[in-house]
């Protein structure tokens, strides 16, 4: 285990969180790119998008993660990069 993966087994954070974190840190979010949508995740962990999205919204309060939105050329939103910060 990493020491990023102890930081967020210590957090107290629900299992959804801890789920997504190691979910993102095995995609590649400790390099910042990590890009793959919420319905990619939540299909992957099978649980639903809306748990996804709780998810990110505790981690990202907490400090663990930053979520950046990202836009298509004709202006759409696309997928969010994910980036772990502890």
């Amino acid at each position: 285990m990493t020491q990023l993966s102890d930081t967020i087994y210590l957090s107290k954070l629900p299992s959804r969180c801890v789920c997504l974190y190691m979910y993102l840190e095995r995609h590649g979010a400790k390099k910042g790119n990590c890009f793959h949508s919420m319905n990619t995740i939540a299909n992957n962990l099978g649980v639903s998008r809306q748990t996804i999205t709780l998810a990110i919204k505790d981690l990202v309060a907490n400090g663990h993660i930053e979520s950046q939105n990202q836009y298509r050329k004709d202006g759409g939103k696309s997928s969010n990069i994910y980036k772990i910060l502890k």
